[in-house]
């Protein structure tokens, strides 16, 4: 939490942007278990058979390990989406369900085995590059952004994420298998992750503007804090949102494409929405004003649209 939390009005009692501390045992614990101890061989025999079923069994005994992270998703999901207890308990259930899914996908692609994706509305993002500045792909941190990203990658076309900061996932891991964590979760993820820039660098607006000059394709998560961050009141509560898509619209002329990624059965659907049209008078102040409320509205539309795969309700600031 910055330290000057209390001067730009966070709830009391606000949690960090990473979530409260985990418990002993989380999904992502349970479907790596499963999967290392004692069934990575099956893989090689079973192939792609094989996921569903460790799906299934992580799916079934996460509700053991879970009550406590299930009532803190429940309360928040209450809060933000502004739905009744009976209606969070479902999106919850569904949430941890989703969870179990994403955890699986690092080792899914690992093995050569990725979900099945399905394309929609790609002429919307063909159209927007004609124009020849680029394009920043709009997206929130849905569960199946990982699939969205891998299967991107696969267009002719350059294409970079952009990550807010340096990968930090114990949080996904329960504090029993911490250890764990390290030793096998940072090696599988530096040898998938390919090409991105860290929001952080001090060089990242320069590396994001020769991507657009390229005529090439950057993906783009505002709904995180970032390098040019402001807090606001969105989904009820007031939580940091990245500005700084404003700015790359002002400055480079790019289309902003928002995309949806979700799981929809047995496939991830990534869908390319119309460009968003952003008002443009020269000046960043009078932009951002302008234009903030249009940037929320996408992510918030894109949240409800799916909000069991959002993957935050564990990270955003809730008042206790």
């Amino acid at each position: 939490m910055p330290a000057n939390a209390k001067s730009i009005g966070l709830p009391a009692g606000a949690v960090r942007p990473d979530g409260p501390e985990p418990g002993w045992i989380t999904a992502r614990d349970l479907a790596f278990l499963i999967y290392y101890y004692p069934f990575q061989w099956m893989v090689r025999i079973a192939g792609g058979a094989f996921f569903p079923v460790a799906q299934y069994c992580a799916e079934r005994l996460s509700p053991w390990f879970q009550a406590r992270e299930r009532r803190v998703v429940e309360r928040k999901m209450m809060i933000m989406l502004g739905i009744s207890l009976p209606d969070a308990k479902r999106l919850a259930r569904k949430f941890l369900r989703n969870r179990v899914r994403a955890a699986l996908s690092d080792l899914r692609r690992k093995n050569g085995i990725p979900e099945s994706v399905k394309f929609v509305g790609r002429e919307r993002l063909e159209s927007a590059l004609e124009a020849g500045q680029g394009v920043v792909l709009l997206t929130v941190h849905s569960l199946a952004k990982r699939e969205c990203i891998d299967a991107i990658r696969q267009f002719n076309r350059t294409f970079v994420p952009v990550v807010a900061g340096a990968r930090r996932p114990f949080r996904a891991h329960g504090r029993l298998l911490r250890n764990f964590a390290r030793s096998r979760l940072l090696p599988l993820q530096a040898t998938l992750s390919g090409d991105h820039i860290n929001a952080k660098d001090p060089d990242s607006g320069l590396q994001i503007a020769r991507v657009l000059r390229e005529g090439g394709l950057v993906l783009m998560t505002p709904d995180t804090a970032g390098s040019a961050h402001v807090y606001l009141e969105f989904m009820n509560v007031l939580q940091p949102v990245s500005a700084g898509i404003l700015d790359l619209a002002r400055l480079t002329g790019c289309a902003i494409v928002p995309l949806w990624a979700s799981y929809q059965d047995e496939k991830c659907v990534v869908e390319f929405r119309e460009p968003l049209a952003f008002a443009a008078s020269g000046n960043r102040e009078e932009d951002r004003r302008a234009n903030l409320p249009t940037l929320l509205q996408t992510m918030k539309e894109q949240i409800l649209a799916h909000p069991e795969q959002w993957e935050f309700w564990d990270r955003r600031f809730i008042a206790r």
